[in-house]
């Protein structure tokens, strides 16, 4: 049965995915209830980018479920437990959903947890982050694994058919937002994600995917799915995206720009600041990462909000790409995926 090549999520900017570990906090705030510590500040400036504080007043994401098929979700964090309703480990299901079991409450490597924490973190917690959509469900699809490493993330990998094992199982459960912040490939013909994908889609359910970063950008063609690539604080593309120029439907959203590992991106804005796990004896751990991986849950939580107000996913797709801001040159081109993210038009008034 042809399956995809290994997905990469790297700690190099320059290879792909393009995902580093910018800077790594420990405790921001507690408290029951009260602002986010970090949209105090600029932290989160890729939620007002994308008009999320707007947004909110109409919806957010309320019993949406959305699911993240990566290298898992720390479910104990503080930010992201009171979201999470369902985990399951799919790593060797081989496209089978029956074969997953149980597990995906865990992290070993990092990518997951701030994945989900972008899509949907619990706003006015009294601590950390908020996400796009911080009262959708969430739902941890485990399909890649990681090498050992002194600095997390580390690098996970996976088999094309296990994502596709994740994606049906995701379905199954409910999930009618999916998230895929990994590379897949350009030859995935007749595969089993390619197959889960459209089963999704058929579903009802609205499939977002990274772009990839560096030579290895993700190539869907005509598959029904949302590619979305990274833009910088400033609007201008990021140096690691290639852009979804060949997509059916094509984004950007915030990525941040890529730095070397250890530099203070977070305060410089040039990173996307969100949930990392929990090392042992702390309460709460977070960081700033950059990639298409953090610009795909911009959009899938976006999603989130749309489908929380009632609409289809093809509705949602719609009036996502007919919101969304232009750049670059007028009309859709390669490098911006044709335009900006705009949760406060999406959603109107």
């Amino acid at each position: 049965m042809p399956t995809v090549r290994r997905l990469l999520v790297v700690g190099t900017a320059a290879a792909f995915l393009g995902l580093v570990v910018l800077e790594t906090a420990g405790a921001l705030g507690r408290g029951d209830r009260g602002p986010d510590p970090a949209r105090a500040g600029d932290a989160q400036w890729n939620l007002d980018l994308i008009g999320v504080r707007e947004a909110w007043a109409v919806t957010r994401g309320d019993d949406v479920v959305v699911a993240v098929i990566d290298s898992g979700v720390d479910t104990r964090h503080p930010d992201l437990r009171d979201r999470v309703v369902g985990s399951i480990d799919c790593v060797g299901a081989e496209g089978d959903p029956d074969r997953c079991r149980a597990g995906g409450d865990t992290d070993p490597d990092g990518h997951g947890t701030h994945v989900a924490g972008i899509a949907t973190a619990t706003a006015e917690n009294g601590t950390g982050v908020a996400g796009v959509a911080p009262e959708a469900d969430l739902v941890s699809v485990r399909a890649l694994v990681t090498e050992p490493c002194r600095r997390r993330p580390c690098g996970a990998t996976g088999q094309g058919a296990d994502v596709a094992a994740g994606v049906r199982w995701a379905v199954g459960a409910g999930a009618q937002v999916v998230n895929l912040s990994v590379g897949v490939g350009a030859d995935i013909g007749g595969s089993e994600l390619t197959e889960a994908i459209d089963e999704a889609w058929t579903a009802g359910v609205v499939v977002v995917v990274a772009a990839g970063n560096g030579d290895d950008r993700t190539d869907l063609g005509d598959m029904p799915v949302l590619v979305v690539s990274a833009v910088t604080a400033t609007e201008t593309v990021a140096p690691y995206s290639e852009g979804a120029g060949g997509a059916r439907w094509a984004l950007s959203a915030p990525g941040g720009e890529a730095r070397a590992a250890g530099g203070d991106g977070c305060r410089e804005r040039d990173g996307i600041f969100s949930t990392l796990p929990v090392p042992a004896g702390e309460s709460e751990a977070y960081g700033c990462l950059t990639g298409t991986s953090m610009a795909a849950p911009h959009v899938a939580g976006a999603a989130a909000l749309l489908v929380a107000t009632g609409l289809s996913a093809a509705e949602t797709v719609e009036r996502l790409l007919t919101t969304a801001r232009d750049l670059g040159t007028d009309g859709p081109d390669d490098l911006y995926s044709r335009r900006l993210l705009d949760v406060a038009r999406a959603i109107g008034p």
